[in-house]
């Protein structure tokens, strides 16, 4: 259990450890109900904060689900550069592609990809996103 959170504003430590508490706990409901159940009271309850921390962190809703999703991509991009030690192209693609199955197979991570996939169909700023997404993980764009 953790200790009592003292009164005052945080050190940088306890900012940071703030701040990846209401990433996950944003990761976390998107893959439960998607960004149209995604609510700031609720990321806030669960990640211990108040709403005004959120928004002093983040700005936005939007903006907050936006470095979730990088964050995301960039964990499995890693995975992906980190595997990918083949000299020939076939080699690099295949390694890509067994990086990119692995990541998909989780359950957490196929919650999430699907969030994104069929939150896209009725946003058109999330599709876009998604669309960008992809450009970014180098697949073609939907």
């Amino acid at each position: 259990m953790e200790p009592p959170r003292r009164f005052g504003r945080p050190t940088l430590e306890e900012a940071a450890g703030l701040r990846n508490r209401v990433m996950e706990e944003t990761l976390g409901l998107l893959r439960v109900t998607g960004i149209s159940g995604l609510s700031v009271d609720e990321v806030a309850r669960l990640a211990g904060v108040t709403k005004r921390t959120i928004y002093r962190q983040f700005g936005s809703k939007s903006e907050l689900v936006d470095i979730v999703v990088d964050q995301e991509i960039d964990r499995l991009q890693d995975g992906i550069l980190s595997s990918t030690n083949e000299a020939s192209p076939i080699g690099k693609l295949q390694c890509w592609a067994r990086s990119f199955f692995d990541y998909v197979v989780e359950p957490d991570n196929a919650s999430f990809l699907n969030y994104l996939c069929f939150e896209s169909i009725d946003d058109p700023c999330l599709r876009s996103k998604l669309s960008g997404w992809h450009m970014r993980m180098g697949l073609c764009a939907l």
